[in-house]
């Protein structure tokens, strides 16, 4: 007696039986792929195309607004930031302030500016 078909002793596995027919299914997938490409019409394409390109306009948009507005709220800190951080000049400050401005300390360098001004300070305050 011959035997034209042979039973299997042991039944396959799920994942045996996916690795085997796993490029059967990726082929068949492609070409149905390729059949709905073929049989779209030309208008749908581009139509999906141009909703496709306001989605992305519409994304940038909302990106730039989100950015402006963060730049708005950090320049608001930052300038709330400076007017709380003023503190009122010291003695020193307002005499470099005032005594810059004489004319004997044009053109100087202001090296040497700040070390005349700063004996006539010495000077001034041990008086």
């Amino acid at each position: 007696m011959s035997r034209t078909c042979k039973k299997p002793n042991k039944q396959l596995s799920r994942s045996v039986r996916l690795r085997k027919y796993e490029s059967a299914y990726e082929t068949c997938l492609k070409t149905l792929d390729n059949k709905k490409d073929k049989h779209k019409k030309p208008s749908e394409e581009s139509k999906d195309k141009k909703v496709k390109e306001k989605e992305k306009d519409s994304k940038k948009k909302v990106k730039e607004k989100e950015k402006d507005s963060k730049k708005k709220v950090k320049e608001k800190e930052k300038i709330s930031k400076s007017k709380d951080r003023k503190r009122p000049l010291n003695d020193y400050q307002k005499f470099v302030r005032e005594e810059s401005k004489k004319s004997k300390y044009q053109g100087m360098s202001s090296s040497e500016r700040m070390l005349l001004i700063s004996k006539v300070w010495k000077t001034k305050k041990l008086k």
